[in-house]
């Protein structure tokens, strides 16, 4: 068979860096398919996705992608580490993937290999190191970064300056590449780790100069000077702010234009629009404790501080800022919110790691009409098996997996209930119809 790259996504939303990252995959690999695994409607920063998953998974299919699966909405919603090794257990379980492709600021995939040893074998320099660290006060993100360059400063490597690696760990998209490694190395997959650098925008930086060249908005697009296109990727961070802030117009060079379209034309969820269920859901969702502890990833302490600022909540994004602390990150706290919004509890997160972060199934969002090799060759050496249809779900014997596949589908409609709250009668409110059934995207 055709060598394939797997590519483990949110597209939230698909921008011409996500386009260049699909093309610059197949060129280094010479893989002929690109499978990528994406979040569904809730992505992995505790976030309701701007568009749903459907619209995403054309977007991806139409630039460069042959088949798109959706990864349960438990692990969309959890830590690096449950997000990665999720993500690769579906491509590994296909049977069919040569590649994994990430994009990284370091673009050195021999650098992040090195580094992903040591933070999987953690030696008792590191360990010391990183305690104390955390005792002097420093965040979990930097007592890792200095645990690893003391570490190294005592065990030097070949090609690896302890500054550099240190600078390497502190980057968001080198942190999530190096999980990607750590979980080829879990399954032992024959899976070869590649990686593109980036290029422009870092991930989070949200207010790139770009946006503001022209100074213009939504409703005006006149004087548009086609010497401004963006020359540089800007990151969907960056994009969500100025679709909230400033309106489609300012977009629409950092997109491809059938991205824009969409974007102009649908409905759009952003963080605070999810305030009012949320808040419904802390008032009416403590366990029998009178706490949050039961739903993933809340600790007591979290939960405490929940039920204290609780009568302050207002909206959802200032709710989040008066949680924060140095132990408890903004993309932390919203992803517990969403785990309460969503019913995902701690043995949910047990369940999958006691398996091994799969379920043995995937559900499938989308593909190529010319990709029937690629289904053929998952079918025949893979060990996974797709959803293609609701009955499906019917011959899944195993309870707790059952339950795995279902959440997608109830987080799916949770997801069109916010849509139809916030837009009304307005209609971009049945722009998607009803996406909660299974309904394969086929281009």
């Amino acid at each position: 068979m055709n060598k394939t790259v797997g590519i483990i996504a949110e597209y939230n939303p698909f921008h011409k860096g996500h386009e260049y990252h699909i093309r610059r995959s197949k060129e280094m690999t010479g893989a002929k398919y690109c499978i990528v695994v994406m979040s569904g409607d809730y992505v992995q920063r505790g976030q309701a996705a701007l568009v749903n998953k459907y619209e995403r998974t054309k977007w991806a299919l139409d630039h460069g992608a042959d088949l798109v699966l959706e990864l349960p909405v438990p692990l969309c919603c959890a830590s690096a580490e449950y997000f990665a090794k999720g993500g690769v257990r579906i491509l590994n379980d296909t049977g069919c993937v040569d590649f994994l492709s990430f994009g990284s600021e370091c673009g050195d995939i021999d650098a992040l290999d090195k580094i992903s040893s040591i933070l999987e074998n953690e030696d008792e320099t590191f360990k010391a190191a990183m305690q104390d660290g955390l005792k002097n006060g420093l965040s979990y993100p930097v007592a890792r970064a200095t645990a690893l360059e003391c570490t190294l400063r005592e065990k030097p490597l070949d090609s690896l300056d302890p500054e550099d690696a240190a600078r390497i760990l502190k980057d968001p998209n080198n942190v999530l590449a190096l999980e990607y490694i750590r979980a080829l190395s879990h399954f032992e997959s024959v899976i070869r780790p590649v990686t593109v650098k980036r290029q422009g925008e870092a991930y989070n930086d949200d207010e790139p100069d770009i946006f503001y060249k022209n100074g213009r908005n939504e409703n005006d697009t006149t004087g548009y000077d086609v010497s401004d296109k963006v020359e540089e990727f800007v990151s969907a961070s960056a994009i969500r702010k100025a679709l909230k802030d400033m309106g489609s117009a300012y977009i629409r060079d950092a997109v491809p234009q059938d991205v824009y379209e969409t974007l102009t034309a649908s409905p759009l969820l952003f963080d605070d629009d999810l305030s009012g269920l949320i808040h419904y859901r802390l008032l009416t969702s403590r366990n029998t404790r009178g706490d949050y502890t039961s739903f993933g990833d809340i600790s007591i302490e979290l939960s405490n501080r929940m039920e204290n600022h609780l009568t302050d909540y207002t909206i959802l994004s200032e709710f989040i800022s008066l949680l924060k602390t140095r132990n408890y990150t903004h993309s932390r706290i919203s992803r517990a919110m969403l785990n309460i919004l969503l019913d995902i509890y701690k043995y949910d997160l047990n369940g999958i790691k006691r398996r091994d972060y799969g379920t043995g199934y995937a559900t499938l969002l989308g593909f190529k009409k010319d990709s029937g090799e690629l289904l053929s060759a998952i079918k025949e050496k893979g060990t996974l098996k797709l959803i293609t249809k609701q009955s499906d779900l019917r011959e899944i014997n195993d309870s707790e997996i059952r339950r795995f596949m279902e959440m997608n589908l109830c987080s799916s409609a949770i997801y069109d209930c916010l849509i139809k709250g916030k837009y009304g009668s307005d209609p971009k409110a049945l722009a998607y119809g009803d996406h909660a059934a299974f309904s394969p995207i086929v281009i």
